[in-house]
Parts: C-alpha cells; structure tokens; sequence
C-alpha cells in the first residue's frame, strides 16, 4: 500500500462549523449548520438595524416636538405625526378654557331736573330768587314769596329757568336777565344787551340750577 495518496489526502478542517461537511471525495459541500449559522447573522443583523431606525424616528419625534413647543409658546398640544408634521393634538382633552365672565351692564343714569327764578320789585330794589328746586311753578313761587319776605309790592316773575344759570344785569337805565349753560354765558349775554342802551351795567345776581343724578 502507497503512502503517497494518504500524505496527500487533506486533514479535516478544525472549524467546528465545517465538522460535518468535510467529503474529500466531492468538490461540494453543503452543510446545513454553517447555513443556519449564517441565516441567523442575517437575522440578527436586520433586528440590530430595525432597532436603530426605531431610536433614530423616535429622537426625531423628540426633537420635533421641542421644536414645536419652542416656537409656539403656550400652545398645550402634542404634533401628529404621519408623513412630516400632520397637525396639533390637545395634551388635555378633557379640560376647557373658561370664557372671561362680563360683568353685568350698568344701567344707564337717570337725572332729575332742577328749576330757578328770579323775581322783582324794581322801584324798591328788592330782587327775590329760587334755585334747586324740582318744578317750574315752585320755582317761580319760592321766587315772588322770597321777594314778598324782603318787603316787594308787587313783585315780579322776570326768569324760570331749568338745569342752566342765569344772571341778573343792572346799568344806569335799564336791566336785564339772562340764562345760558355757565354763569359766565348768561353774565356776558346780559353785560352785551345792557352796553347797547346804558351805561355802568354790571352782574348784579346770578345763579345756577343743575340737574341732579339719581342713578
């Protein structure tokens, strides 16, 4: 027997995974463990790179939604994610803003009217008034009694006026009353009528009548 053919004859190889394979007689081998070896790297390779994806979308997801909440302060939602950025989900459903309750309306004022008058006795120089008081014919009694008490006979009714002023101008020949807004309107009205037909005319009296507010 030759030793040739033996010292030629390869020794098996040592990697366990090609233990069962080994055939000198054939050029191919398949062996079943080393392509299950292989299938699971291949399968563990993909579930490696399936879990990386998964932390890479859910860091963007992180960094997307501080982004958002950034840029829009205040706003208590969450994004929707589909493709890209898909809209705002309310992080609180349940809770509501309540609307800032009005106060109730104020209603509007009401006044009450005030009356004045004036009245005379020019040859005795007596001048009796009214003033505050809630009707014109009040007014104008308060007015010709005042003059009575002050020793007026006949006395005379000259002005009745309401929520204004008037005044009383007295000149060398003549006199005059007059009622406007402000005591210095109805002064200057009756200091412009007296200056047309006399001489040292002056305010003699004046005096106003407001409305007062009620509510």
């Amino acid at each position: 027997m030759s030793l040739t053919p033996l010292l030629l004859r390869p020794s098996p190889p040592t990697n366990l995974a090609y233990e069962h394979c080994y055939k000198p007689e054939s050029a191919i081998c398949k062996c079943p463990r080393l392509s299950t070896n292989i299938e699971q790297v291949k399968e563990q390779s993909m579930i490696s790179t399936y879990r990386l994806i998964t932390k890479a979308s859910l860091l963007l997801g992180l960094i997307i939604f501080d982004a958002a909440h950034a840029q829009q302060p205040g706003v208590d939602c969450a994004p929707v994610q589909g493709q890209g950025w898909q809209g705002c989900a309310p992080l609180n459903n349940g809770s509501t803003q309540q609307a800032p309750q009005q106060q109730p309306s104020q209603p509007p004022p009401r006044w009450m009217d005030q009356w004045g008058a004036i009245a005379t006795d020019e040859p005795k120089g007596i001048l009796g008034a009214a003033t505050g008081l809630s009707s014109k014919l009040e007014a104008q009694q308060s007015a010709l009694a005042d003059c009575a008490g002050k020793g007026g006979a006949p006395c005379k009714l000259e002005i009745a006026y309401n929520n204004q002023c008037a005044a009383l101008v007295v000149g060398d020949k003549v006199y005059n009353t007059s009622s406007a807004a402000t005591i210095q309107q109805a002064s200057q009205s009756g200091m412009d009528r007296c200056s047309k037909v006399s001489t040292n005319c002056h305010v003699y009296y004046s005096a106003c009548s407001m409305p007062v507010r009620i509510q």
